[in-house]
């Protein structure tokens, strides 16, 4: 059983994505490459 709704879908968070195929939306350090959510000053890998 499907359930269908007028009301929006509403993401609880900036980088989750809730099109066709909801997805999860993550930034890459341009310097080491490491990959993490959200928004960041600086890198918690290589800093």
């Amino acid at each position: 059983m499907s359930v269908e709704s007028d009301t929006p879908r509403v993401p609880i968070v900036d980088y989750l994505q809730l099109e066709e195929v909801p997805h999860l939306l993550t930034n890459q350090c341009s310097s080491c490459g490491a990959r993490f959510f959200d928004r960041r000053n600086a890198c918690g890998a290589c800093g």
